[in-house]
Parts: C-alpha cells; sequence; structure tokens
C-alpha cells in the first residue's frame, strides 16, 4: 500500500492563484487504487511512516477526514514536499502513470514554485524571575558548539511529532528526559522521530513545555503547527484590590475567556493543565501556576494555600506598600485603589506624614 497525489502538469497558473488542484489516491497491494474515502482507515497503519503523517496533514486540512479531490495553498503543498522529502509518490494528474521526479531534494517542475521565504519570526521575551537570575551570574562553561539542524516540532492538537536530530544538540539530554517522561513514543523506521497522539495528553505537554521548547531550546516550529494550533490561547493572572472603610481586600483570579470558574476550579483540582470551552481550548501553562500559587500563598500568610481559580483575603494597611509592589511585580495590569496609592506613598516617604 502506497500514498499517491497526482498534481497539475503546469504550476505557473496555479501559483498565480495559489490554488493548487491535487487528488489523492491509496494504491493498494494488487495494484489497484482506491479514493480515500472508499479505503478502510485502519489499513494505513500499513503505509510508511512519511506518509502516514503526510495523510494526517492532509485530513487536518480537509477538516478531518482526507477527500480524493482537494485544493491546496502554497504553504500547505511546501509543508506536503516536506514531510514526503524524496518519497516517489507524486505523479502528474493528465498522466497518472508518469511518476514526478525528484533531484538534488527539489521535486521537478513544482519545488521551484513554492520555495517562499519565511518571514522572520519575531522572538518573544521570556518573564525571568529573581532566582533565575540568581542562577543566571554563576560562572558556567560554555557549551559545545552545535552547528547541526534544530530540534522540529510538528502537529496539531491531536498528534505532536518532536524531531531530535542528533545526541551533539546541546539540548539533548534534557529534551529526552522530557519526552520519556510524557511517554512520547521512539519512531521504528525513524529513530530521531518521538510521537504524542492522544489530544489530552497534547494539550497538556505544550501547557507545560511549548515554553520551554520555544525558549530554552530553541526549537523550530512548523508552520503547520502554528495553524493547525492558532486556536489555542492562555489563561491569564488577573489582581484586584479595592477598600471598603479601614478594610482592604486584595483578589487574584485566573482568567480564561468565557469559561466558568467551577471548571476552571475542577482542571486545577484534577491536575489538567488546560480547559475547553466550546471551540477554544485554553492554557493553564506551568508559570501561569506557579505565579498565582506564590501569589495567594503570599496574600493568605498560608504557606500550604491550595491553587484556586479565585480567591480573595483582607490585607492590614499598612502592608500596602509591599504587597502592592509584589502584586505589580505578578501582574504588571494591577491597579491599587485611590487611597492605597497615597497611603503607599506615605509610607514609602515618613518625611512627608505630619509631625505628631
Amino acid at each position: 500500500m502506497k500514498l499517491r497525489i497526482l498534481l497539475p502538469p503546469t504550476m505557473s497558473g496555479c501559483v498565480q492563484r495559489n490554488a493548487i488542484p491535487a487528488k489523492v489516491e491509496i494504491e493498494q497491494k494488487d495494484g489497484s487504487r482506491l479514493p480515500p474515502e472508499k479505503s478502510n482507515p485502519a489499513n494505513f497503519a500499513d503505509l510508511p511512516d512519511s506518509e502516514r503523517t503526510a495523510l494526517f496533514a492532509l485530513s487536518q486540512w480537509c477538516g478531518g477526514a482526507v477527500t480524493s479531490f482537494l485544493q491546496l495553498d502554497l504553504k500547505q503543498l511546501g509543508e506536503l514536499l516536506k514531510l514526503l522529502y524524496e518519497v516517489p509518490c507524486f505523479f502528474l494528474a493528465n498522466k497518472p502513470e508518469k511518476q514526478i521526479q525528484w533531484e538534488d531534494g527539489n521535486l521537478i517542475g513544482v519545488s521551484e514554485f513554492i520555495e517562499i521565504p519565511e518571514s522572520e519570526r519575531p522572538r518573544p521575551v521570556r518573564e525571568i524571575r529573581e532566582e533565575q537570575i540568581e542562577e543566571s551570574t554563576r560562572v558556567k562553561a560554555p557549551p559545545p558548539e552545535y552547528n547541526g539542524p534544530s530540534i522540529e516540532v510538528e502537529g496539531s492538537t491531536e498528534y505532536l511529532r518532536i524531531i531530535l536530530p542528533s545526541s551533539e544538540h546541546p539540548s539533548y539530554s534534557d529534551v529526552l528526559r522530557i519526552l520519556r517522561d510524557w511517554n512520547f513514543l521512539r519512531d521504528r523506521s525513524h529513530r530521531h522521530w518521538w510521537w504524542l497522539r492522544d489530544e489530552s495528553k497534547v494539550l497538556d505537554f505544550l501547557a507545560s513545555h511549548q515554553e520551554d521548547f520555544e525558549f530554552d531550546f530553541d526549537a523550530t516550529f512548523t508552520e503547520n503547527f502554528r495553524r493547525q494550533t492558532s486556536f489555542i490561547q492562555k489563561a491569564e493572572l488577573h489582581t484586584s484590590a479595592f477598600e471598603n472603610g479601614d478594610s482592604s481586600e486584595v483578589e487574584v483570579r485566573i482568567q480564561a475567556g468565557e469559561v466558568p470558574g467551577d471548571e476552571l476550579e475542577h482542571a486545577l483540582a484534577t491536575g489538567k493543565n488546560h480547559v475547553r470551552h466550546g471551540k477554544k481550548v485554553y492554557l493553564l501553562t506551568r508559570e501561569l501556576k506557579d505565579k498565582a500559587s506564590r501569589l495567594q500563598k503570599r496574600i493568605s500568610g498560608n504557606p500550604d494555600a491550595p491553587l484556586l481559580a479565585q480567591t480573595s483575603h483582607p490585607i492590614e494597611k499598612f502592608q500596602a506598600p509591599a504587597m502592592e509592589e509584589f502584586l505589580m511585580g505578578a501582574d504588571p495590569r494591577f491597579q491599587p485603589p485611590s487611597k492605597w496609592k497615597k497611603r503607599s506613598a506615605a509610607l514609602r516617604d515618613l518625611t512627608a506624614l505630619p509631625k505628631p
């Protein structure tokens, strides 16, 4: 069994429209060819790994099930060529027996039209805690020079494929430990490929380690992964304070769009790192939960306080200056009450207080 993809004989007109019609066939062991709709999906397991991965990507682009005829854009076709690198599965639509040849890693008559340079993705900035700054000041031996390929992350909300290219990669040991901790399966044919195929585990893994791969391991995330996970958002931390007469109260809450508070509480209590609401998915990242937990313990004065989606605690007036700095460090959007601001300013500058 093998995958066959039929492309138009001339690409120039398709490129101008950014629309490439394609036909997908599954060639059986006896040589007969069936459309994917009439093929038994269980038999797709007999396909080589690269073709099975490509078929899965096609199903994602088709809305969950591969159809015989589909229209690809340039980026999708480029991703397909990357997944099926030098695999002899492309044919001409007007001559279905004529295979399109690969030459020096390029699909003749096709690759030259889709080699679009990717725009530079701005590098996000990661917040650094005080303890991390202290650790970074310690003298460390320089890492060994590495000039090989980067770690690659491909997939969607349904699966992840992480390519760990070489044991010489400076992050090899750390990444390998993470993959084993999360029960990734090593590909039998491509020993550098690691798979995770459970949807819930994929989302929890992204919540726990996507930032590690992005910032610490400098991994490359494919365009297909970015597209398939574009609807995923991160839950946010919100803090507020208000005064009522002589008392002050501080509230800390985790907000994930319109997700009800009881659903967030359930996710936190059961150790889940994501919540679904309608068509949206919100990640409860490790950084968010650590920050919220530190805040709640500090405000409540209880080092064993459990992590809650929403909590509020009264504070003494003399605590306002230190608490204000702590809250603003955790949530830059925090706005203290006007009276709190005046009192904090006075306590910071004792000379401004009236003499007794």
